[in-house]
């Protein structure tokens, strides 16, 4: 089976997601992404400490680590059955991930 471009970017913007919620998340949980805090004005630190990273109680990262495999399985799944990612399969998910 070949892929479109419109399939193949949706492939890879998936699994970028993956990749970025799996980073976060493990800066998270150990607090080590020293690259990204400067100064203190730009600091990681202070973004994983903000009350406006969770959600019903849960961290955003677990959101992003549980959606984005979500969104990568209903892809695959448009795509096998109708050869290109449609619309009516996937903009309903991308507009709840659109939410967070």
């Amino acid at each position: 089976m070949t892929y479109d471009l419109r399939s193949r970017a949706f492939i890879a913007l998936s699994v970028m997601g993956i990749a970025v919620a799996i980073y976060h998340g493990y800066g998270e949980l150990t607090y080590s992404l020293t690259s990204c805090s400067y100064n203190s004005v730009w600091s990681c630190s202070l973004v994983f400490g903000s009350p406006y990273t969770k959600v019903l109680g849960i961290q955003f990262w677990v959101y992003g680590v549980a959606w984005f495999p979500t969104c990568l399985l209903v892809g695959l799944w448009a795509i096998r059955r109708y050869g290109s990612p449609l619309g009516s399969v996937l903009v309903p998910f991308l507009m709840i991930g659109n939410i967070f």
